[in-house]
């Protein structure tokens, strides 16, 4: 006859404290940021494939440097983008 033998499972590792404070504190940059790029349709404009920031800008209306700064916190780990490299017009 054999004999059942229980196996504990592995507990996950908990973050630190101040990383999990973090998280908790970002999850609403991360809702604002991906509700500002609903509202600029930018996954159609994406659509077609990698565009530069500076044409986004222009087909969303939106201002360049804000357009930039909100799909590189979106590409940093909250969500991945095809976005080329940006360009500057100055």
């Amino acid at each position: 006859m054999a004999t059942i033998t229980e196996t504990t499972q592995p507990q996950p590792v908990q973050p630190p404290p101040a990383v999990r404070m973090f998280e908790l504190l970002s999850g609403d940059i991360v809702t604002q940021l991906v509700h500002v790029a609903a509202e600029l349709h930018v996954a159609d404009h994406l659509a077609a494939g990698p565009r530069p920031v500076d044409e986004l800008a222009v087909a969303t209306g939106a201002h360049e440097q804000s357009l930039f700064r909100v799909l590189r916190a979106l590409h940093t780990g909250w969500a991945r983008s095809p976005v080329s490299h940006r360009t500057r017009t100055r």
